[in-house]
């Protein structure tokens, strides 16, 4: 808990906030950043227009029901991917533990990840144990009385990042569990895919095996299946030059016909027969 009038680094702040889900910890980063809650407000608003986050609306910089507060699946997707390009931001999601300086006190504050797919965590009464998820790499973990367990996760491997992004998921943990589903069957039925093109048309070089054209909308970064079209087959190698060979020369046989003049009378006719005759004895 930040203490009224404590000086904490930035850094610390940031990090109890992204970690450990520190309510406070945001509120302080708004006031310094905008000046004011509201302040920071305006700016969050005006970098979902920035971001085109066309369905969220921001409240307050923490995340608790508010009027007017509202985001869906898409946009979070989309807002976790940009914040993840960020090396540090990426390095604080992955984090399991925070350790705050110690209050005006002289107590210790240790925070833990509340992302429970990077540690695992056992059960205790009423509430299931989590398995540790191999490649988890962030991003948040969320709950309110109204949206319920909210969760956008990462994770990476064989350099493949996959998203998931749960809402509204009702019962202890169930935003872990619900993400782990969706992480197995991606990992298990997407073939590899990346960015392919951004603000032109898509048209295919190769043939493809669906009948359709395909095509990607303008201002739009899509991903396909690359695999599935031969897309992503090794560079063919380069062909081979060969000298033209002359064919061997066909052999020709040049054949001389010429029609032998018949008898014309009957006498004509026995005297053509009687040398025949005579020739084959």
């Amino acid at each position: 808990t930040v203490v009224a009038g404590e000086t904490v680094t930035m850094d610390a702040l940031f990090k109890s906030l992204i970690i450990h889900s520190a309510n406070d910890a945001a509120t302080a980063i708004a006031e310094h950043i905008g000046g004011s809650v509201p302040g920071f407000v305006a700016l969050m608003n005006q970098r979902a227009v920035d971001l085109g986050l066309t369905n969220t609306s921001f409240a307050n910089p923490h995340g608790l029901d508010a009027p007017n507060h509202f985001t869906t699946a898409a946009d979070m997707l989309e807002l976790s991917r940009v914040a993840m390009a960020d090396p540090y931001f990426r390095d604080v999601a992955r984090a399991s533990i925070v350790v705050m300086p110690t209050d005006p006190e002289g107590n210790e504050r240790i925070g833990r990840t509340t992302n429970l797919l990077i540690t695992g965590a056992t059960a205790r009464e009423g509430v299931p144990a989590v398995n540790e998820y191999d490649g988890t790499v962030g991003v948040k973990t969320g709950f309110t009385s109204q949206a319920q367990n909210t969760y956008v996760a990462a994770a990476e491997r064989n350099g493949r990042m996959l998203y998931a992004v749960v809402l509204g998921a009702e019962g202890p943990r169930s935003h872990l569990f619900e993400a782990e589903k969706l992480f197995d069957y991606g990992f298990d039925n997407f073939p590899w895919s990346g960015p392919i093109a951004l603000g032109t048309d898509y048209v295919p070089q190769t043939p493809r095996i669906e009948p359709e054209p395909l095509f990607v909308q303008r201002d739009v970064e899509a991903y396909i299946h690359l695999a599935g079209q031969g897309l992503l087959l090794a560079e063919p190698a380069p062909l081979l030059d060969v000298e033209d060979v002359e064919p061997p020369p066909i052999p020709v046989v040049e054949v001389s016909r010429s029609a032998e003049t018949g008898p014309k009378n009957v006498w004509d006719t026995i005297v053509f027969w009687f040398d025949r005759l005579l020739s084959s004895g």
